[in-house]
């Protein structure tokens, strides 16, 4: 069982989890159990290819984008587990 499960790994869902798991370490988050399903097959951002984004790298693909911020949220936030393959 989770406190929050988070539903999708796109722009919005690994925000969120981003998010929640820098406050892991808050009283009100303390002790809780977060995840996200993270298949993300339908994200937009699957497709998304970035020109003119800040901070983006000029032709920088959205599926990197979205496998990067997995990446980030393991190495940054491991109490955020992320299911995968799970649709």
């Amino acid at each position: 069982m989770f406190d929050v499960l988070i539903i999708g790994g796109g722009v919005s869902g690994m925000s969120c989890a981003l998010v929640l798991g820098s406050a892991t370490n808050k009283s009100f988050a303390a002790n809780k159990k977060i995840a996200i399903i993270a298949h993300q097959k339908s994200s937009s951002l699957q497709e998304a290819l970035f020109n003119n984004a800040y901070g983006i790298p000029v032709g920088k693909l959205g599926s990197e984008l979205l496998e990067e911020s997995k990446e980030h949220l393991a190495k940054m936030y491991p109490k955020v587990f992320q299911i995968e393959n799970e649709k």
